[in-house]
């Protein structure tokens, strides 16, 4: 693939300076040469040294995004969809250029000063579930949960990431998801274990206990507020 004449590419990634070829996946912004502005922020993939897998995934997302971004509430949970292109070698999904930063960036900044907004971060949370519930409706798992799989702009979230995603998926593979969740509570977002064991007393292996999972976390996040609070570094 040939970078287009009329765009400046800018690598975001952490993989290095862009170029083809690239090794895996990488975030870029474009921008138009003329005018100067962005025009959108495309993950791209090109297959040269043994990431025929990333090319793959990276097309299996395109399609994921062209069946479900024009659900209403898609807009509400994801980054804003324009496109997805692939080729035998190649892959790329272009999103809108948004104003967000890494979830896990802002999450640290926190842990590291050893105070932690929580009504911040449980509204976070509570739009992460609402995310999750809403691809668990449509009949998919994300496959990747975790917190950096999520950017925010001020108090909004939204989920990246649908590379791992799957479509009615076996019993083995919710169960895995909601692991996934509880991994992201309590390692993740650092919430404290006793408030969170609860919510996986039960087994989770169909997509209806695990729409249910969510509605439960959905509303303890939007009722349990929370407050400023200080907590020691676990890490």
């Amino acid at each position: 693939m040939k970078v287009p004449a009329d765009e400046v590419h800018t690598d975001v990634s952490k993989k290095g300076a862009w170029g083809l070829p690239a090794y895996a996946s990488k975030l870029i912004f474009i921008k138009d040469r003329a005018s100067g502005k962005h025009t959108k922020t495309r993950k791209y993939v090109n297959y040269r040294s043994g990431h025929k897998n990333s090319v793959k995934k990276t097309k299996h997302e395109g399609d994921v995004y062209r069946a479900l971004h024009t659900e209403p509430e898609f807009a509400d949970h994801f980054l804003p969809f324009i496109g997805a292109d692939r080729g035998a070698e190649w892959a790329y999904v272009n999103f809108k250029p948004t104003d967000t930063q890494d979830l896990i960036e802002v999450l640290n900044d926190m842990f590291m000063t050893n105070s932690v907004d929580d009504k911040y971060v449980r509204r976070i949370a509570k739009q992460i579930f609402e995310a999750l519930e809403f691809l668990a409706k449509k009949g998919y798992i994300h496959g990747d949960v975790k917190v950096d799989n999520v950017l925010v702009d001020g108090d909004k979230a939204y989920v990246i990431d649908l590379a791992d995603s799957k479509r009615d998926p076996a019993a083995r593979f919710i169960e895995t998801e909601a692991e996934a969740v509880h991994e992201m509570l309590v390692n993740g977002f650092r919430f404290p274990k006793e408030e969170i064991e609860p919510f996986f007393t039960e087994q989770v292996e169909s997509m209806d206990s695990l729409i249910a999972l969510y509605r439960r976390l959905i509303h303890h996040f939007e009722t349990k507020k929370g407050g400023q609070r200080t907590r020691k570094n676990r890490r």
